[in-house]
């Protein structure tokens, strides 16, 4: 993957996509503390635009769910890459901890929490 300010790692993880009375299911394909991109089973190009506001679930067995208010950053045929918006702390914590989980180097990913505070509003639920 390209350059980016925030470790990406693989991911297989369920989600759903909640927009405009709209939901839609999808796979998480790669995750990090900044965003993610969803692959879809349905075309999503003709009805989402960039930087429409998103509530989206992954469901991330067994530390339960992670919940992110999102927008939209790139949209194709078969899914929607995604920046991360808002969070609840506990939302929060779960995604740091199944990223170190999958992170080669888990380490970093405790340096970049630090980082993603300047970009991320987490909110006390």
């Amino acid at each position: 993957m390209e350059n980016r300010n925030f470790t990406r790692v693989d991911f297989s993880d369920g989600a759903s996509i909640s927009y405009n009375n709209h939901l839609v299911w999808g796979t998480v394909e790669n995750l990090s503390l900044q965003g993610f991109y969803i692959r879809t089973s349905r075309s999503m190009k003709p009805d989402m635009p960039l930087n429409l506001p998103l509530d989206v679930t992954i469901y991330h067995p067994p530390h339960s769910s992670i919940n992110v208010r999102a927008s939209t950053v790139h949209c194709e045929e078969t899914g929607v890459g995604m920046k991360i918006d808002e969070l609840d702390a506990d939302s929060f914590v779960r995604l740091v901890d199944a990223i170190s989980l999958k992170s080669a180097a888990p380490g970093s990913i405790m340096h970049e929490t630090y980082k993603v505070a300047s970009c991320v509003k987490i909110v006390n639920v």
